[in-house]
């Protein structure tokens, strides 16, 4: 008897159990946190900051990640500040406006709002500071930087006429190939340079229709030792790499009647120490977890994502 009623017992607790609704959400309790990114850039004359906010909902998020207003604060009162030592020197208000060329990708597109100032003449031996309001008060963000310092090219880049020369008709053998040779002063404040040639130029085509192409040629990323201490390195593009690139680059092609060569520029691009640290811890996890650290430069009364 005592087996049997405890045998009914568990196939009531069983019923009981079985007849409960739990509702729940996969959500956690939801923070909106501020996203910044802005980048400044002493050669240009318009600077771009992007500010939105992270969001959560109730579905599938891919589809709120569509919607522009998920993202957007609904109120962004921010100034760029110069600072010399501290002390301000000039300000700038930043507005509003629609970029209409956006890739599509997770996140709305093809229009996005950013927030941009207009000065073409940024000091790079002062720091700027990014102060925003947001949504009238809730959120306060801030961000201060250094612009990238003394950087320069050796005179021969800047010679009037200068020619890029890497071999004659005579050149058919290894080690018969001119090379491309310059040099730079690193700049303070700096950590990645990434130095490449873009060789351009023009296929016209047997109905009389033309392109004009662009080969990138890289040579990929080079560090800086000593960012509070810069030195002079040396570029050198070799001639044979430059044809052996052409070759590997230009198919044979019937319908093209004409090539000609529009000019080769020599580009180099410069990240930030911030810049650097930020793309080397956001470079995707190698362990089992597949976590990435977050790094983030830019401060706030609550808490906040992203890179000035």
């Amino acid at each position: 008897m005592f087996r049997r009623l405890s045998f009914i017992t568990t196939i009531l607790a069983l019923l009981t159990f079985s007849s409960c609704e739990t509702k729940f959400t996969l959500n956690g309790d939801y923070e909106r946190i501020p996203v910044v990114f802005g980048l400044l850039d002493q050669n240009e004359s318009a600077h771009y900051i992007k500010i939105t906010r992270t969001f959560l909902g109730d579905g599938n998020n891919y589809d709120f990640a569509q919607v522009a207003d998920s993202s957007y604060f609904n109120q962004v009162d921010a100034q760029i500040i110069e600072l010399d030592n501290g002390i301000e020197t000039r300000r700038w208000q930043l507005h509003d406006t629609l970029i209409p060329n956006k890739e599509s990708g997770t996140f709305y597109g093809p229009e996005q709002k950013i927030y941009v100032f207009y000065a073409n003449d940024l000091d790079e031996t002062m720091e700027y500071r990014i102060e925003a309001d947001l949504d009238e008060g809730t959120y306060n963000i801030d961000a201060t930087t250094k612009l990238i310092e003394n950087f320069s090219l050796s005179f021969l880049i800047y010679t009037q006429g200068f020619t890029f020369s890497f071999g004659s008709p005579s050149s058919s053998e290894t080690g018969k190939y001119t090379s491309f040779v310059s040099s730079y002063t690193e700049g303070e404040n700096a950590a990645l340079y990434n130095p490449k040639i873009n060789i351009k130029y023009r296929e016209t085509y047997s109905d009389g229709s033309s392109s004009d192409i662009v080969i990138p040629w890289s040579k990929g990323n080079v560090e800086q030792d000593r960012p509070e201490s810069p030195s002079i390195k040396t570029l050198n593009f070799s001639g044979e790499e430059f044809y052996t690139l052409l070759e590997s680059s230009i198919a044979v092609d019937a319908n093209v009647i004409k090539r000609e060569l529009l000019g080769l520029d020599l580009i180099i691009a410069i990240a930030h120490t911030e810049f650097a640290k930020y793309m080397e811890i956001s470079q995707p996890s190698s362990s089992i977890t597949q976590s990435t650290p977050q790094y983030t430069n830019v401060n706030s009364n609550t808490s906040a994502l992203g890179l000035f």
